[in-house]
């Protein structure tokens, strides 16, 4: 294929940009990690969709190709002894080269404990600030979220110094999304940095697809000590989702509505209660407690919850 031309002898990809106008210029990691990272992720994409499809032969070839990649992306980029990923030659710490096996699930059960410690410990250590370009910044916030950082995701999402999106708004008065970010900047109409706003709308408000075309829609709010409310809509094929959540003083009250023609998949953050001190709506189905949520049922239409004593 066009892609597997582009494949080195030891099966590594060095083509590409790498993690575009990261802060202080041009990675010094090149594109091999991400660009081989991309690959695993294309090849088990199109195996999925071969699933979907029942083209078993080709699902084969991809499922194949994909593990081909996981052994020999880790086989080059992972520090076993330290759970870091590294391009060798590059001492300093880079936190795309580790977003991105967490993000396309290239990293062996064992070792994602370490890995995202230590992206947080760099975080943390630049006083809660990202370093990644275009290709990390896209799943930085949805990886933090998903491992149980919402806190450090948001503490990154909310910053107002160089580098960050409030630096932009706060200190440079921007109202569009720019290239780099540097205040003397190429470009001040550029999209790529825009991931946030998804991150705003299916990690903070929790809205989703829980089954392709909205059949079933998902509210899962991740809600981060610092802040006290969030409320979003989306316009989808089947109609206007909203939700919306707020902390009380016992707890929080969750607000989720449905279209016509859909159902709801609704978990409602427990905040340290048990599902027990959940107050639902009597049409709603309660379906079990799953990692720190009370999860319902729901058909069309507007429904409260609220968590407390």
């Amino acid at each position: 294929t066009w892609l597997e031309s582009y494949a080195s002898e030891d099966g590594l990809f060095r083509v590409g940009l790498g993690d575009w106008v990261a802060p202080g210029g041009n990675p010094p990691e090149g594109p091999v990690l991400s660009s081989t990272a991309h690959a695993y992720l294309f090849a088990s994409r199109l195996a999925d969709i071969a699933e979907i499809l029942g083209d078993d032969e080709s699902v084969s070839i991809y499922r194949d190709r994909a593990e081909e990649l996981y052994e020999t992306f880790n086989d080059a980029f992972l520090d076993e002894a330290t759970g870091r990923y590294m391009t060798p030659g590059v001492d300093a710490y880079r936190q795309t080269s580790n977003i991105l096996p967490l993000a396309f699930g290239l990293v062996p059960d064992e070792h994602v404990e370490d890995v995202v410690a230590n992206l947080v410990a760099d975080i943390e250590a630049r006083d809660n600030h990202l370093n990644t370009g275009v290709v990390g910044t896209r799943y930085l916030l949805p990886v933090l979220t998903a491992r149980g950082e919402i806190d450090t995701a948001y503490a990154v999402a909310t910053q107002t110094t160089e580098p960050s999106w409030g630096y932009w708004i706060e200190a440079l008065g921007r109202t569009s999304l720019q290239e780099h970010w540097h205040a003397n900047t190429r470009s001040l109409n550029h999209h790529f940095f825009g991931s946030v706003g998804h991150w705003f709308f299916a990690d903070l408000a929790g809205i989703t697809p829980g089954e392709p075309g909205w059949a079933v829609t998902r509210v899962k709010p991740y809600v981060p000590a610092d802040l006290d409310r969030a409320e979003a809509s989306t316009e989808t094929v089947r109609g206007t989702v909203v939700a919306s959540w707020q902390k009380t003083e016992s707890g929080l009250e969750l607000r989720a509505s449905v279209p016509h023609n859909s159902t709801g998949e609704i978990h409602v953050p427990l905040l340290g209660h048990s599902a027990d001190d959940v107050v639902a709506p009597d049409a709603a189905t309660f379906v079990g407690e799953d990692d720190g949520y009370a999860v319902f049922s729901i058909g069309s239409g507007d429904w409260r919850f609220v968590v407390g004593d």
